[in-house]
């Protein structure tokens, strides 16, 4: 038990490792490839999925459904499918109106966050796009973190640990991206983090 304890724990290292080494990869990428007039609208837009993601992915929701599966699991296997499909179902129903609110009202919502942007009408625009683009990635990553909590519940680390890393991948991609390209406007980061979370999900389906 202990060596099977000590194989997971390292096993989690080296993945959340290789997870902060693409990130460091990412921001040197983010800063060197887009001008701070692109940065400047994308991060304010990304801290509105981010602070959603801290109580629907890693927040509440987190340490509410973990223990609960576990103690399922322990005691009553069968009613695990059951518990799942109404767990899920009822976290996709909330998270549909919530990315439907904040996609239909992104405007509003940048503006509330980040009021300085408004003085710079280019900019707000774009941030505005950005965030309705990404708005989504709350969705994702929430049932991310269920289907992670459901992969840990049954002592599968190494997916979990690495899934962080897909988000720094496709941040990385759109820099490469914008390398090739040239100008842009930089939507394509906010796109990079859509499908960071589109795969970040879909990784742990199967």
């Amino acid at each position: 038990m202990a060596r099977s304890n000590a194989k997971s724990s390292l096993l989690f290292a080296l993945m959340t490792l290789i997870s902060r080494i693409l990130g460091l990869l990412r921001d040197v990428m983010v800063a060197r490839f887009f001008a701070t007039s692109i940065t400047d609208p994308f991060f304010a837009a990304l801290r509105i999925p981010n602070t959603l993601r801290r109580f629907f992915a890693e927040g509440g929701f987190a340490n509410a459904f973990v223990p609960v599966f576990s103690q399922t699991k322990a005691s009553e296997e069968n009613k695990l499918p059951d518990l799942v499909q109404h767990t899920d179902g009822a976290l996709l129903f909330v998270l549909l109106v919530i990315t439907a609110i904040g996609v239909i009202f992104s405007g509003t919502l940048l503006y509330l966050i980040a009021h300085g942007l408004v003085a710079k009408p280019e900019q707000f625009v774009l941030g505005k796009q950005m965030l309705a683009i990404m708005f989504p990635y709350i969705l994702f990553i929430s049932l991310t973190a269920m289907a992670g909590g459901i992969l840990n519940s049954f002592s599968k680390f190494a997916i979990p640990a690495l899934t962080p890393a897909i988000l720094n991948i496709t941040l990385i991609t759109a820099c490469i991206y914008k390398y090739f390209v040239g100008e842009s406007s930089g939507i394509e980061l906010a796109w990079a983090v859509f499908w960071g979370g589109v795969l970040q999900l879909a990784v742990q389906i199967p």
